[in-house]
């Protein structure tokens, strides 16, 4: 049978089974933990997928052999990663180069605690079992130190969500103040004196 490609729409954790919609005849065809090919592959909800196709019992169809397509390092994988996150952090990074002329410290302090970030939550991810976890408020006062690029990435790169009601809700409004900060201050360079 030929491999086919699709999103999962729906997970499961509870009870090991989902739904993947293919990409080619929006049809969706459920799958169960035993179908997936790689033991160290944790499925996530959005999440892109290359399987194969199976008859079970009645007939039905069964994706098994699933794996995450798309470029993957290790539990890292690119394609979790939205347009807008990506678009969110290249105009970032742009509004800091534009600043360049007047302060390099905008650009040294995002990719500083991005990377700062990165290595925190990755970290993180790897101990997920011990209690001694990052809580929402550190994350929250590192991103608003100029790391959420990197730390937005990471998260959702991992499946690293954040249960910590008061990140979840203030997390969107750090993206916002960032950027409006950085227009302002790259309007303030740019225009003449």
């Amino acid at each position: 049978m030929p491999t086919f490609t699709g999103r999962i729409i729906q997970w499961n954790e509870e009870d090991g089974c989902g739904v993947i919609q293919t990409s080619h005849e929006s049809s969706e065809i459920p799958f169960t933990i035993n179908g997936i090919q790689d033991s160290t592959f944790k499925p996530f909800t959005g999440e892109k997928v290359t399987f194969d196709l199976k008859a079970v019992a009645g007939g039905r169809l069964q994706a098994y052999g699933i794996h995450a397509s798309g470029v993957n390092v290790g539990s890292f994988r690119y394609s979790r990663v939205t347009g807008a996150t990506w678009f969110a952090c290249f105009i970032s990074l742009l509004l800091c180069v534009l600043v360049t002329p007047a302060t390099m410290l905008p650009l040294l302090l995002y990719i500083g605690m991005s990377i700062a970030c990165v290595v925190t939550l990755h970290r993180d991810k790897l101990r997920h079992r011990y209690k001694n976890r990052v809580s929402g408020i550190e994350l929250l006062i590192a991103e608003l130190l100029g790391g959420w690029p990197g730390s937005r990435i990471i998260q959702t790169a991992l499946n690293h969500p954040s249960q910590d009601e008061v990140y979840v809700r203030c997390s969107g409004w750090v993206v916002s103040l960032h950027i409006a900060a950085l227009s302002i201050l790259a309007l303030y360079v740019m225009l003449p004196n």
